[in-house]
């Protein structure tokens, strides 16, 4: 039986590349954040209110990873 371990490895695969293009993301994105706050340490309040919504959107792509992953492990057909 060859399709539950293909639908596992694609559920592994979905959420590992999702996680590791998040981390990547929210990376980017934070030390652009601290090197803005670092050249105009007065435009603080609204580069933190930025870096928090733009982290929450890219958390909202691995959420969708996750649901994937979850999804796909469900369908894993029970051997009886």
């Amino acid at each position: 039986q060859i399709l539950p371990c293909v639908i596992l490895f694609a559920s592994v695969f979905c959420i590992g590349a999702g996680s590791l293009g998040a981390a990547i993301s929210i990376g980017k994105v934070s030390a652009t954040s601290c090197l803005q706050v670092a050249n105009d340490a007065n435009n603080y309040g609204t580069m933190i209110r930025a870096n928090l919504l733009t982290v929450a959107f890219i958390e909202s792509t691995l959420i969708y990873a996750l649901i994937t992953s979850l999804l796909l492990i469900t369908k894993i057909p029970t051997i009886i």
